[in-house]
């Protein structure tokens, strides 16, 4: 069991790494999200699938589980576009954090889909990771507006987020009960960059994408670092899902605001600060490292019970 949980740690802090870069590209690179995750994600597949391939020929699924991967591989391109469109409008460890909303939706998901139970202590956890998850982001909509708090649009667009990854991570652990883990990994990959290419079916997508590949050239090392971060850990992750339980592999994903905020720090330290808005002061970092030891003290009882 240990391994499975060396491994899903692995993928969350590339996937931290991921998330800074990805607000780059976002805001910086790319001025439309229809294009960013149209390149990006058949970047990806183009990488990714000759590896998973050194693994072994994939095994042919049968119908229903075909279904099921043809509806991760919708989930996975689609949550991406309000993904970026919460990048453009809050800051990324914000984003990150909030990505902790579909932590308390898979053991539910989990529990019909799955027949998954858990110990009232992995319960409990999950309330543990979500309170201090929302104790952050209050924090946060305080500090940024004195006069009130209002939610940011961002929070609805990353609900629409975690409900879609949420039954991304319950199907794929379905797929995983009833196939090896880099034949989903393959078809998931496959049906992705076929689902992406649906995009080219919108005249307007076409133009967009199409003005948009001058940047591919100027932006290489944006997207080769892009490439890095993101397709070490989709092994890693899956293979890992194929061991824990569907709700506590997602709950481990909860200390990716951790990696967020020391990525940032050495950013800062390095001057090169411009690149991120994470604030790393001394009393900003002494507030989150407080809720993230809470959440991570949730994440314990979730793995452990």
């Amino acid at each position: 069991m240990l391994l499975p949980i060396l491994s899903r740690l692995f993928s969350t802090g590339m996937h931290a790494a991921a998330c800074i870069n990805d607000a780059h590209l976002t805001n910086t690179v790319f001025k439309k999200n229809i294009p960013l995750v149209f390149y990006t994600q058949l970047m990806v597949c183009a990488v990714a699938l000759p590896i998973v391939l050194l693994f072994g020929m994939p095994a042919i699924p049968r119908w229903e589980i075909f279904v099921v991967l043809l509806i991760v591989a919708g989930i996975d391109v689609g949550y991406q576009i309000p993904y970026y469109a919460a990048l453009r409008r809050i800051d990324t460890s914000v984003v990150v954090a909030m990505f902790s909303l579909s932590r308390i939706l898979v053991p539910i998901t989990a529990y019909f889909f799955l027949g998954e139970r858990l110990s009232v202590v992995q319960y409990f956890g999950f309330i543990v990771i979500v309170a201090a998850v929302l104790a952050l982001n209050f924090k946060h909509s305080n500090e940024q507006n004195k006069k009130k708090i209002r939610i940011n649009s961002a929070f609805f667009l990353m609900a629409a987020v975690a409900v879609m990854l949420s039954l991304e991570t319950v199907f794929k652990k379905f797929a995983l009960n009833n196939m090896d883990w880099h034949s989903v990994l393959f078809w998931y990959l496959a049906l992705g960059a076929g689902v992406t290419m649906t995009f080219l079916c919108s005249k307007s997508n076409r133009r967009d994408i199409a003005e948009s590949s001058r940047v591919l050239r100027k932006n290489r090392k944006s997207l080769g670092i892009m490439l890095l971060f993101s397709v070490p850990p989709m092994f890693t992750n899956v293979w890992s899902l194929g061991y824990l339980p569907a709700s506590v592999h997602k709950a481990m994903g909860s200390v990716q605001p951790v990696f967020t905020l020391f990525y940032n720090w050495v950013i800062h330290k390095l001057g090169y600060g411009k690149l991120c808005k994470e604030e790393v002061l001394g009393k900003d970092i002494a507030r989150k490292l407080f809720y993230f030891a809470i959440i991570i003290m949730g994440v314990v009882m979730a793995v452990v019970g």
